[in-house]
């Protein structure tokens, strides 16, 4: 969608510029564009048609058409002229194809970079024509780079996708091209919604040409599942259908074959996993929903998702098959509301009605936040937070993990953070401290809203705390008391100074751990060293359901790190429950903690013992490691944590990645 704004300027000047005859004039029009496929019985594109051939409605309500251009891929000269009426006159116009090659070096492993670059310069040297216009973009640490802007010369393309094959080092050091979207920093390490912000930043940068894109996405799997927000995904979608983007994600790991043992380069994990199929089961289930966020893209955007197969090139043809000559349909909207709601567009060719249409069905409009007074603010989050269409201008990360109190509840703790340099963006310079607004609420698998938050945090902006928040997070942590289901957290921030909004939407799942095993156990929560309750840059309202966090003790708190990001100059603290109430008398738990990288294991904490807490209904022990990190060097590792039942010898095993910094 592309907002025409209109000035008209009357003046009478009779003695200054003062003058009160002065009269404004301001039209804020709505064009509305889609790209639409017109195609016969037989497959074949039909040409001819014209803007009164069409039959528009946006809601339900009739839209007049006011451009109409037939865009045919490798016609040369030619052009269309808009009539003062609005409607489509001339020949068809000439277009060209319009492709971008879009690498995202964060998710792409090492060994499949140089499979997608020799795929791309192989179809850059042998398929494409005077027709296509392409363009080389990527995602480096979480910004978007324009390594080379749309272009026909092969030499200046394959000159681009050489460049990407230097050291992500050396490319975020880069200074040629143009850099969008946020900076690296612990926010963005393993955050997924640096990706989709990345990718939304091109769909943003695409709008300036109304023509139809096609955007080949080269990556590698990723899920949109548990722990994700979910509101960068409907915001991308959004993004790329007014910009006319067609999303075509390519995976490039191909056809891929894994065993549960691996290979030969690493250590098998053990286990009766390894034997019964539990752990091939896994395996494929994993590999699956790591596609699941690719497939979305596509089918969300109108593209089509190249899976499972080791042609990457055959991939990008693909695209650029589907890309044929179309429709331009452009309309001005009626529903000028800036409520965020959904705009549902149908087209249709009257008395044609073999005719197939293939065009996007909807957008999201706009949402005018502007500023209000004291009495309206809090309707105007309350607006804000029942968006279809959610604000995401300050990212939000969070996470949650589950403990279990008795037989049929489970105590969840909530931990939000917010990019401190986020806040710092549009803010004035001085003052003593900054106010955020928070709204959430949890819904049950039936969209019942069983939880709810209302709260303000006040963040101290003296030196200390603009240092502080330069270079940090603000973290925000509650707790809910939940029954064992399927939930969804939707979590909303507003800066009240600036106005700048961030929604966080995520699902969770609390498993019934009365089904599974013998040894059963809450979920794992790594974060920092305990800090007393209150010592944050941030002061918050008083929150009595931190009464029964278990990650609370002796009036110090464990605060999970969302990111998973450690100082290496300090520590990492581990920590997890074991239940087992039907023992008459538990066996200590044994636990350690080991850092793997490449498969080899580097770090191993001492086995430990946690014995069973006393009268505890649930026979719970309570395992707690601290790790010191002064002697393991900077990188990324993965982190496997494993606790060993001393009577029975069962063995339970968890793994995630992990980053030492510093």
């Amino acid at each position: 969608m592309i907002r025409l704004c209109v000035l008209a300027l009357l003046a009478v000047v009779l003695s200054d510029a003062q003058d009160p005859g002065v009269t404004t004039f301001r039209s804020d029009a709505r064009l509305v564009l889609r790209a639409v496929k017109v195609r016969d019985g037989q497959g074949r594109a039909v040409e001819g048609l014209e803007a009164r051939d069409f039959a528009v409605t946006e809601n339900g309500e009739v839209q007049r058409v006011a451009v109409c251009e037939y865009e045919r891929i490798g016609d040369t000269g030619g052009g269309t002229e808009i009539a003062a009426g609005g409607e489509k006159t001339g020949a068809p116009r000439a277009t060209r194809r319009m492709l971008v090659l879009y690498f995202d070096l964060s998710g792409i492993g090492r060994q499949f970079l140089g499979r997608a670059l020799t795929a791309a310069g192989s179809f850059v040297q042998g398929a494409i024509s005077s027709s296509d216009a392409v363009s080389v973009m990527a995602n480096v640490r979480g910004s978007l780079r324009v390594i080379q802007d749309f272009t026909s010369d092969q030499g200046l393309l394959l000159a681009a996708l050489g460049n990407l094959a230097r050291p992500a080092d050396e490319l975020a050091d880069d200074e040629s091209g143009f850099t969008f979207g946020a900076n690296n920093g612990e926010f963005n390490v393993f955050a997924t919604d640096r990706r989709l912000a990345a990718l939304q930043s091109a769909a943003r940068l695409l709008e300036r040409t109304r023509e139809r894109k096609a955007l080949i996405y080269f990556a590698g799997g990723w899920e949109l599942g548990q722990g994700r927000n979910l509101a960068e995904m409907r915001a991308l979608v959004n993004a790329a259908r007014r910009a006319n983007v067609e999303i075509h994600p390519i995976d490039t790991r191909g056809l891929a074959v894994e065993t549960p043992m691996g290979d030969a380069s690493v250590a098998s994990p053990g286990g009766e996993t390894m034997y019964s199929g539990a752990a091939v089961t896994a395996l494929a289930e994993s590999f699956e929903q790591s596609q699941d966020a690719l497939y979305s893209l596509a089918a969300d955007t109108g593209g089509k998702a190249w899976l499972n197969n080791n042609d990457l090139k055959a991939g990008i043809e693909q695209a650029q098959r589907l890309y044929a000559s179309y429709y331009l349909i452009g309309y001005y909207s009626t529903h000028t509301e800036p409520d965020g709601g959904l705009r549902r567009i149908a087209i249709h060719v009257p008395g044609r009605e073999r005719l197939k249409l293939e065009y996007s069905e909807g957008y999201y409009g706009d949402k005018v936040f502007e500023r209000m007074t004291a009495a309206d603010r809090e309707r105007q989050l309350e607006d804000a937070f029942a968006l279809e269409n959610p604000i995401t201008e300050i990212p939000l990360a969070a996470a949650t993990n589950y403990f279990q109190l008795n037989p049929d509840e489970y105590y969840v703790p909530v931990v939000v953070n917010i990019a401190g340099a986020e806040l710092m963006t549009g803010r004035k310079p001085g003052g003593g401290r900054a106010q955020l607004d928070l709204i959430g609420e949890i819904m049950d698998s039936n969209g019942r809203t069983v939880k709810t938050l209302r709260d303000h945090v006040t963040v101290k902006l003296d030196a200390g705390g603009r240092e502080k928040l330069a270079v940090g997070l603000v973290e925000y942590d509650t707790g809910y008391t939940l029954l064992p289901g399927e939930y969804t957290m939707k979590f909303l921030v507003r800066d009240s100074e600036t106005g700048r909004i961030g929604t966080l939407i995520r699902r969770f799942t609390i498993p019934n751990l009365n089904k599974l095993g013998p040894m059963r156990s809450s979920s794992v929560v790594l974060g920092g060293k305990r800090t007393r309750m209150g010592e944050a840059i941030y002061s918050a309202g008083r929150d009595k359901r931190q009464a029964t966090n278990p990650l609370v003790e002796d009036g110090r708190k464990l605060v999970p790190s969302v990111t998973r990001v450690f100082d290496g100059h300090s520590s990492m603290v581990m920590y997890v429950e074991v239940y087992r109430p039907e023992a008459a008398a538990p066996a200590p738990v044994t636990a350690y903690l080991g850092l793997y990288r490449g498969g080899t294991k580097v770090f191993e904490s001492a086995p430990a013992e946690f014995p069973a807490r006393e009268g505890a209904r649930l026979k719970t022990a309570r395992i707690e490691l601290d790790v010191p990190l002064a002697a393991v060097v900077a990188g990324r590792y993965e982190c496997q944590v494993s606790l060993i039942d001393r009577r029975s010898g069962r063995t339970w095993f968890w793994r995630a990645p992990v980053w030492v910094a510093r």
